[in-house]
């Protein structure tokens, strides 16, 4: 496990890496003139949909929950899932905001917090896997013969979360156990969380319809996230097919996501400069939509702000 201190010295090399390679790539003066250009109205349809995605991404969570029993309402789903997007600015990682969101759904509702954990864990997963999926098919519906093998998508499917299929396995989690029985250091804590993982999947076989639904609420979920790429996209003129945005914002999601840098800047800048490139979008273009995109993000998370004091629970407290 890497200490925090070298965490964020990791966090910063990375950041300052990525910075220095599109300074020598892209003509700085020319992507503030195309980011200046955009009408700032087009932010009020695209930070509108982010809300609505934000609560569509609520349900998916509640559905995924192993508890039915847990007490959270819908109202706290939606909230937590909109503080998730305010840290994600300043966390490690595109997703590192889940981490917090965890934290706040201890405090909410009753229920086990190691479930709790699992159903964030699951929510996420389910997401990264689905828009892994969307992005091979917008791959192969945009004709496009990249230089991208069978092996290259199994492994891209694997290190999107598509491992938690082997921990629906009865034999592999019986190995795992076996394996845990062996390690000292944090057993129990091990052993329980297996305890509570098995009884999840239980849960999850025989609510397949729980899971059915929160695949299909994937696609209109991913489906937004796309299209405020593409409207701010085509606001800058950029020339690019939706199937070929859908397959690029599909792989800069999966990238970011790795913890390497604070809220996946740079990473994000610099995978959506090379991914665009492959269609011919120009640098420029490229770095000026993936500001516009945090920008929109940045709006959005300050909607989140008053979302820290949770004023329905003080009010039903009074």
């Amino acid at each position: 496990m890497i200490k925090k201190p070298y965490k964020i010295v990791l966090n910063v090399a990375v950041f300052v890496i990525c910075v220095v390679l599109i300074i020598k790539k892209v003509d700085i003066p020319n992507v503030v003139t195309l980011t200046r250009t955009v009408d700032f109205r087009i932010f009020i349809f695209t930070v509108s949909i982010s809300v609505l995605r934000t609560w569509l991404s609520g349900i998916r969570w509640e559905l995924l929950h192993p508890n039915n029993m847990d007490g959270m309402s819908k109202w706290a789903y939606f909230r937590l899932s909109m503080l998730s997007h305010l840290f994600n600015l300043f966390m490690p990682g595109a997703l590192g905001g889940d981490i917090v969101k965890t934290a706040y759904a201890f405090n909410e509702g009753k229920g086990q917090k190691v479930k709790k954990v699992i159903a964030v864990f699951v929510d996420r997963t389910i997401g990264l896997i689905s828009i892994m999926l969307l992005g091979m098919i917008a791959l192969v519906a945009s004709h496009k013969q990249l230089p991208i093998s069978f092996w290259h998508a199994v492994l891209l499917f694997l290190a999107s979360g598509g491992f938690m299929i082997l921990l629906l396995s009865d034999r592999v989690l019986t190995v795992i156990d076996a394996i845990s029985r062996k390690i000292v250091i944090g057993r129990r804590f091990i052993e329980a969380g297996l305890a509570n993982w098995r009884e999840s999947v239980v849960f999850y076989k025989s609510n397949s319809h729980k899971v059915l639904a929160s695949l299909a609420l994937c696609a209109p979920i991913h489906l937004v996230s796309f299209t405020i790429y593409y409207v701010l996209a085509l606001s800058t003129g950029m020339d690019i097919g939706f199937m070929e945005m859908v397959f690029a914002i599909a792989i800069m999601w999966l990238i970011t996501a790795v913890p390497i840098s604070v809220g996946g800047m740079g990473v994000r800048e610099l995978s959506l400069v090379w991914l665009l490139g492959i269609f011919g979008v120009p640098s420029e273009q490229a770095l000026s939509l993936a500001l516009l995109g945090y920008v929109n993000a940045i709006i959005k998370s300050s909607l989140a702000l008053p979302l820290l004091f949770d004023f329905r629970k003080k009010k039903l407290a009074v």
